[in-house]
């Protein structure tokens, strides 16, 4: 959704272009949305897993608060890239959009 708002206000998204060089900017794809919002989703649901069996009822505060720590440090990346402040904001929002219906996903809804 933040992609397509983006793209109506003729927001041109880009992003570190990964190995070996960081520091390459690229045009974001929506097929570039797909990586970085499956792979948290299922480090997530693994992490989840695992504190569930192992620590029970403190498992889901402790995941809020390692997600919370994660979805921090995830901001690293589009604010540091050399690009325009609105893409900055619009990838900082993507970050957070995705934490957060990762973290309802496995915590929060009923």
């Amino acid at each position: 959704m933040l992609f397509g708002i983006a793209r109506l206000l003729d927001i041109s998204l880009q992003v570190g272009g990964g190995p070996p060089d960081w520091n390459t900017i690229i045009p974001l794809t929506v097929a570039g949305l797909i990586p970085p919002t499956f792979v948290p989703a299922i480090v997530a649901t693994v992490l989840y897993a695992l504190l569930r069996l192992f620590l029970k009822q403190r498992a889901r505060r402790i995941f809020q608060v390692v997600a919370l720590v994660a979805m921090l440090l995830s901001f690293g990346g589009p604010l540091s890239l050399d690009v325009s402040t609105a893409n900055k904001m619009i990838l900082a929002l993507m970050h957070l959009a995705t934490a957060a219906a990762i973290v309802w996903a496995l915590t929060l809804r009923k």
